[in-house]
């Protein structure tokens, strides 16, 4: 196989150690991985290049190739062409070649293998990850609430799921809890802001901070309070519907971190849920 020439990097040399072989001015560093020796420094030799130093000793060895120091095996490759302003370097892979024929010197097979090439491909700035980031927020959005309609419109109920320290349900806080901790209104408000756009011809600004406030006061399951959403909704199943969901998110204790920690709780599950 054709040999690649070897990269040189014509390094300012006056204050490094000389080529251990040829004991002339390092140019290109070469060092053995297994046994670190960084003095194998290849420089010039003559009319030949700074590589073929120790590529000459790899081949006048005819059985294990040693490091010419510690007499360590060599291994199945050398790292030279280093450079420390791009931090790459060159490995050069030793592959045995036939057997040997009587006397003759086996030749080590080199393969050089650069680094990967660097990406060039421009970075997205900042605008532009804001805006992938901000369209699949939508796009989250759009499915969700899809979701939601589907479950109206099925009438679809969620499973029980009772309350200890596997779920993270509790109980229900009733109008007390509400008052006592406002951490309930907060969280059940943004609940709403997404829920009623189920029925698009509501106030969905006034309600959603509405319907927290009266908590404060009458329980959700009241007849009280499925009165006042059938007359605004309209239709007393799905405003019974609407109310045994805010138990259950309330119930949830989730929401904190946005409603897409809610929607994947692994908990809230529907029969037949799929459109």
């Amino acid at each position: 196989m054709a040999e690649d020439a070897p990269v040189r990097h014509n390094q300012a040399a006056s204050d490094e150690e000389p080529c251990a072989i040829c004991l002339e001015t390092v140019i290109d560093r070469c060092i053995l991985p297994q046994c670190f020796h960084a003095s194998l420094y290849v420089t010039h030799c003559g009319s030949h290049s700074c590589f073929e130093c120790i590529l000459s000793w790899v081949r006048a060895q005819k059985d294990t190739k040693r490091c010419p120091l510690c007499k360590t095996p060599i291994g199945s490759y050398i790292v030279h062409a280093l450079d420390p302003t791009s931090h790459q370097y060159a490995i050069y892979r030793l592959r045995e070649s036939s057997p040997v024929q009587g006397n003759e010197v086996p030749a080590a097979e080199l393969v050089q293998v650069r680094t990967p090439p660097v990406d060039t491909r421009p970075r997205p700035t900042t605008s532009e990850i804001r805006q992938r980031e901000e369209a699949a927020h939508r796009r989250r959005q759009c499915e969700a609430l899809a979701f939601r309609r589907h479950i109206y419109r099925r009438r679809l109920y969620a499973k029980h799921v009772a309350s200890n320290r596997y779920t993270r349900y509790r109980p229900y806080p009733g109008p007390a809890g509400f008052r006592a901790n406002p951490t309930y209104a907060r969280l059940l408000s943004t609940f709403l802001q997404r829920e009623l756009q189920v029925w698009p011809y509501l106030d969905i600004p006034f309600l959603s901070f509405y319907i927290p406030a009266m908590l404060s006061h009458v329980d959700v399951q009241s007849d009280a309070m499925l009165d006042q959403l059938t007359e605004w909704i309209g239709d007393p199943d799905e405003a019974r519907l609407l109310a045994h969901e805010m138990e259950l998110f309330v119930r949830s204790g989730r929401g904190g971190l946005g409603l897409d920690q809610y929607d994947t709780n692994p908990w809230l599950q529907y029969d037949n849920a799929h459109p």
